[in-house]
């Protein structure tokens, strides 16, 4: 594993069985664990610039590529309540920690062996990356990505199929 000088863990649980990095993985972005989540990164992984959340769990699989100021989210991480919101932030600013789960939808992000992550995409809560797929710069992934195919836009659609010959 290659740890950057500007790579970032914040692990906010108390196990460290909670983040597993796999063999010859590259960190050069900001991982950010919180006290009940998981996150795994396969080997020969690279994490550009990017910041990856997880309070429940991300799992990033083998050989994959992930560029700078990609955000990786398995969470809203707030409350859609204005008056919760409200709270969080009056306690965040007395120094207390706020708290990811409460009212805040958590889900799952799965990024299979093999992905591309382009520049400035965000991946959000829920999401399934496919073996192989291609997320293309500044996207926006609200939905499972199919295995083999590159999607692109806000909301990230399918541009098309990558055929067996350009695997």
């Amino acid at each position: 594993m290659k740890v950057t000088h500007r790579a970032e863990i914040f692990h906010h649980g108390r196990n460290k069985s909670q983040i597993v990095l796999g063999d010859f993985v590259v960190l050069d972005g900001t991982l950010e664990v919180y006290e009940h989540g998981k996150m795994t990164i396969g080997d020969y992984s690279y994490v550009g610039r990017a910041r990856i959340y997880c309070a429940d769990s991300v799992f990033i699989g083998e050989h994959c590529l992930i560029s700078d100021n990609v955000c990786v989210m398995d969470s809203d991480l707030h409350p859609l309540s204005a008056t919760n919101r409200a709270v969080i932030a009056e306690r965040w600013a007395l120094g207390e920690f706020p708290d990811v789960y409460t009212d805040t939808p958590n889900a799952p992000v799965t990024l299979e062996n093999h992905c591309w992550i382009g520049f400035g995409s965000a991946i959000l809560k829920g999401v399934r990356v496919g073996e192989g797929a291609v997320v293309g710069s500044n996207s926006v992934v609200t939905k499972d990505v199919p295995p083999w195919t590159i999607v692109a836009g806000n909301p990230a659609r399918i541009i098309r199929e990558i055929p067996e010959n350009e695997r």
